[in-house]
């Protein structure tokens, strides 16, 4: 465990880009003070956080593998679906150069 005083982070990856040519990106990674708050805004941010991807959601579908990570399916206006994973990570170590 590092001495960080938000030793906890949240990662938030989503798909974006045409049917064919899907790419994940790191959209957010946000730090907490410990596990169960990241644990809990994980959740939070995997039922409400809002992705570029679709434009106009209207079909969302939560799935947890853990208690560390969520994969969220949006379903868009026109049919398309997209992605988003939500995990928690603990930081073991920040590096300056």
């Amino acid at each position: 465990m590092t001495d960080e005083p938000n030793p906890w982070a949240v990662s938030i990856e989503e798909q974006t880009g045409a049917k064919n040519k899907r790419q994940w990106h790191l959209t957010a990674v946000r730090r907490y003070p410990d596990c169960a708050t990241a644990r809990g805004e994980a959740e939070r941010i995997a039922r409400t956080h809002v992705p570029e991807n679709p434009a106009s959601p209207v079909e969302r579908m939560v799935m947890c593998s853990g208690p560390d990570a969520f994969l969220v399916a949006l379903r868009g206006r026109l049919g398309g679906v997209f992605h988003m994973r939500v995990s928690v990570w603990e930081v073991v170590g920040l590096y300056e150069r």
